[in-house]
């Protein structure tokens, strides 16, 4: 199954909302700038957006490991993880028609 990218997505909101793709492009970027910079800001570290889901910022301590005798560390950080809402996942599952395709709806 083919995976897309932020063009290709940009292409079909494009065509689907009639909109330029400059603006669509601007648009999603600016959307996910504020999602990462509002992020560790929120209430909870998370941002829940209706019919979509919830992303949620997980931080991770600082790990030593072993592997072949070499000692290493991963040095704290922070992930981030999307629950998606359950209407997300119905549109998704109704959309299969073609998973070929990538299908947006209004």
């Amino acid at each position: 199954m083919k995976e897309y990218n932020l063009s290709e997505v940009v292409e079909h909101v494009a065509i689907e909302c009639d909109v330029p793709k400059a603006i669509v492009h601007k648009n999603l970027k600016a959307a996910f700038a504020a999602f990462a910079a509002n992020l560790p800001l929120a209430e909870k570290q998370r941002i829940e957006i209706a019919g979509l889901g919830v992303f949620k910022l997980v931080k991770h301590r600082e790990k030593v490991w072993k592997l072949a005798g070499k000692t290493g560390v991963t040095p704290a950080h922070f992930t981030v993880e999307f629950a998606p809402h359950p209407a997300f996942i119905q549109l998704a599952n109704d959309n299969l028609k073609d998973p070929n395709e990538l299908v947006i709806t209004k």
